[in-house]
């Protein structure tokens, strides 16, 4: 028979060390899942962070462009062959002979400009605005739905389909019986919307 083995002192040492060393497996898991669990909320507060930081530069750049566009819109009543002040257009454009409120701050009124600003310069300017925003709007679509932000009408052909419509009204003399003036741009919309509604 063989001698008996003999579990020395620095046997039981190791094992208690190595029990005691040894981690629970739910603290395991525990320490794992802290680290992902941060991640998350963290993400989502720098997306949030970002998110507000575009809508203020975008709300920033319109604020700026609506107060550009006001000071050229002045601007423009104000030039021209006679030029106006800018009190002098403010009180045609206010009225500021019959508004009391709006004599105390501009009191430069004068009939004869505002005839000239209201009657003059108000209508080509205001259509230079509408006309702008209408040709950005159906930009910024065109650029949307083509998923181009380089796209055109002449990417599509309406601006060959206008001026094909406007060639033929040209050619064949064709006058339209209501609105004779206009006989030329109306015919050129009329091919642009048909060559928009035939693409569609």
């Amino acid at each position: 028979m063989g001698a008996p083995t003999t579990k020395g002192p620095s046997d039981d040492v190791a094992a208690h060390q190595s029990d005691t060393g040894r981690v629970p497996d739910g603290a395991a898991s525990t320490t794992k899942a802290d680290g992902p669990a941060d991640a998350p909320t963290d993400t989502a507060a720098s997306a949030y962070a970002s998110y507000r930081r575009r809508t203020a530069r975008r709300v920033a750049m319109l604020l700026g462009l609506a107060t550009l566009l006001l000071a050229v819109f002045l601007v423009a009543l104000m030039v021209g062959p006679l030029g106006f002040s800018p009190a002098q257009v403010l009180g045609a454009l206010f009225d500021a002979d019959y508004d009391p409120w709006v004599a105390n701050i501009v009191i430069d009124y004068d009939p004869w400009v505002a005839n000239i600003v209201i009657n003059l310069r108000l209508p080509p300017a205001l259509l230079a605005v509408l006309v702008g925003g209408a040709l950005s709007l159906a930009g910024v679509q065109m650029q949307t739905i083509l998923d181009n932000p380089l796209a055109e009408p002449f990417t599509l052909g309406i601006s060959a389909a206008s001026a094909l419509g406007a060639a033929l009204a040209i050619v064949t003399g064709l006058v339209l019986p209501v609105a004779t003036g206009a006989t030329l741009p109306i015919v050129a919309m009329a091919a642009g919307l048909a060559a928009s509604l035939t693409i569609a």
